[in-house]
């Protein structure tokens, strides 16, 4: 997954890259598919079984998600609740602006995919801004508490431009309203704003 304006990666180069993020003791094949899809096969099932321990991985620039075959695969049939959304930290103390804890902070209700020029550069102040791939049905959450040096504080997230997100089908595209399908049993979680995470910084 990469975010506009970043340059898509040909086969060789993702593959080249996985190897290197992945840190193989073996090779592996990509096989691509539509949409930005790839089937890939390791030499290794030990590689195999420790990559999938960890499902998202962030490539710098872009991110690579995982998940096992399913029967009947079609990428062009794909419907998801994933969205990549711009997200504002406000009241994070400019000393906390680290990719680290960027990526801490995105991981109690995300992915992290990129962090912001201005705020990795410390160019402007008002707040920290990340892009973040979120799961629409989990819910979103409005404040966060981070933990420094064993001192407890709170972080206010604001979400930008969220993208129509469908609670009867839990998918991002239409709204609510708009939706043709028969209404879904209500889940925990995917009813709206939630009202705070936490994460560990330290």
């Amino acid at each position: 997954m990469m975010s506009q304006g970043d340059k898509p990666y040909s086969t060789f180069e993702l593959g080249k890259k996985l190897h290197e993020v992945w840190h193989m003791k073996g090779n592996l094949e990509l096989i691509p598919h539509t949409r930005g899809y790839y089937t890939i096969r390791f030499s290794l099932l030990e590689d195999r079984d420790r990559i999938f321990k960890m499902r998202h991985w962030l490539l710098q620039p872009g991110a690579f998600h995982l998940q096992s075959w399913v029967q009947d695969f079609n990428p062009n049939m794909v419907c998801s609740s994933l969205a990549r959304v711009w997200v504002r930290i406000m009241d994070l103390s400019m000393e906390y602006w680290q990719p680290s804890i960027h990526e801490a902070i995105a991981s109690a209700f995300g992915t992290l995919i990129r962090i912001d020029d201005r705020t990795f550069h410390r160019r402007m102040g008002h707040y920290a801004r990340i892009l973040v791939e979120i799961d629409m049905k989990t819910g979103l959450i409005e404040k966060i508490m981070y933990k420094r040096a064993g001192v407890c504080s709170f972080a206010t997230l604001v979400f930008e431009r969220l993208p129509e997100f469908c609670r009867n089908c839990g998918i991002v595209g239409h709204t609510t309203a708009a939706c043709t399908r028969g209404k879904l049993p209500e889940r925990e979680g995917n009813t709206g704003r939630g009202r705070g995470r936490r994460c560990s910084t330290s």
